[in-house]
């Protein structure tokens, strides 16, 4: 029945997650990736959570986010995700609402964040997955561990062209990635820079609105975090 078949999954996405949690395996990472690719395991993976509840689903999505990561492979592993309606899934399962376990939620941002930096080919998609109204709730969420992701990802979404700037300043974003500028959060504060940093970059459509971060940045010259 369902209750084996949920048990049997998780149990299987366990071993698979194995060697991206223990640095004894650093050495065949890339190799075990590879295999992974080439069985499919992204579609699996998401095939294979209608038949999770809540509760066991951010195992397939903790999986899914250290695939993309991974070095030799991400490009192909994103493409799959993508390809297999993964952001569609994102959505059918509520995975960035704000009441969710932090550790889901920060990897489902680092898993979105990887796809914007990876390619603009992906905007697109994440475009139309509509999660702007989810990242403006998760830039305020107590956690900082969060508020640093979601500034990540905005950066991550202005890497390669202007194509977010308009509809990032729609929801409300760009003035939110300003004021985490002054986050108490080091790490916060650190990816809030690369998100305006990133958002002034391509043309001038956002001058005029990251006009209030100026005097931020200048204090954050003299920030305890170096990167910052």
């Amino acid at each position: 029945g369902l209750e084996t078949a949920q048990n049997l999954i998780i149990t299987i996405l366990r071993i698979f997650n194995i060697p991206f949690n223990h640095p004894v395996y650093d050495k065949e990472v890339d190799e075990i990736s590879s295999g992974l690719a080439k069985a499919d395991i992204i579609y699996l993976t998401l095939n294979a959570l209608k038949y999770l509840n809540q509760d066991a689903i951010p195992i397939g999505i903790t999986l899914i986010s250290k695939l993309v990561f991974s070095a030799d492979s991400s490009k192909t592993f994103a493409q799959q995700f993508v390809q297999g309606n993964g952001l569609g899934v994102i959505n059918k399962y509520t995975l960035l609402a704000s009441e969710n376990n932090p550790v889901l939620i920060v990897d489902t941002l680092s898993l979105i964040s990887q796809l914007a930096r990876i390619s603009k080919d992906f905007y697109d998609n994440i475009h139309n997955s509509n999660i702007y109204q989810d990242l403006k709730n998760l830039i305020v969420h107590q956690d900082a561990s969060i508020r640093a992701k979601v500034c990540n990802l905005i950066g991550n979404l202005c890497r390669h062209t202007g194509f977010f700037y308009e509809k990032l300043l729609k929801f409300g974003l760009i003035s939110a990635a300003i004021e985490c500028c002054r986050d108490p959060d080091r790490n916060t504060r650190k990816f809030a820079c690369f998100a305006v940093g990133n958002a002034g970059f391509h043309n001038d459509v956002l001058y005029e609105h990251l006009k209030p971060c100026v005097p931020l940045l200048v204090e954050l010259l003299r920030d305890q975090e170096e990167k910052t």
